[in-house]
């Protein structure tokens, strides 16, 4: 993962000096995006975003799965969005500690990936990969694309 870019509400970059409260998204990179739900295939400029803060907290798996859903609706210039997987959340963390960056509990998508393989189950991060039985409660972190062409801003 290349350097961690964190950016405000407003979609701008933060120096890496800036105060930690003034971090909302985490900028990942720029990217095209292949899209095929209208019968076409378009490809699209777009940025790539994880939250920097819980975009929703206190929810269990289903209300996790209910927001993103929600969240993709909110916002017409947001072209796909999910739960961050596990690793991503390692990857994440080992990279962000320089920043003084740690998501310590958060809802995944449900597949990690470990030297195993695929594991298909339901996850939380709990400091670590947990099984989440469904009633567990813990914040929300996305992962997310926005077109590039549209206003960089989503509605929470």
């Amino acid at each position: 993962m290349e350097k961690i870019k964190f950016l405000n509400e407003d979609f701008f970059h933060l120096a890496d000096a800036d105060v930690k409260s003034k971090r909302f998204v985490a900028w990942l990179k720029t990217d095209r995006f292949h899209d095929c739900s209208k019968g076409i295939f378009a490809v699209e400029e777009v940025n790539v975003y994880m939250s920097a803060v819980p975009f929703a907290k206190n929810l269990t798996l289903e209300e996790a799965y209910a927001y993103v859903a929600e969240f993709r609706e909110k916002n017409p210039n947001c072209l796909w969005a999910r739960l961050v997987a596990a690793d991503e959340i390692a990857e994440f963390n080992s990279c962000s500690r320089q920043f003084d960056f740690e998501i310590e509990q958060a809802k995944t998508s449900s597949v990690y990936t470990d030297w195993h393989g695929r594991i298909d189950a339901r996850y939380c991060w709990d400091n670590g990969v947990k099984c989440d039985d469904g009633v567990e409660r813990s914040d929300v972190y996305l992962h997310f694309v926005l077109k590039a062409a549209a206003p960089q801003k989503v509605i929470i």
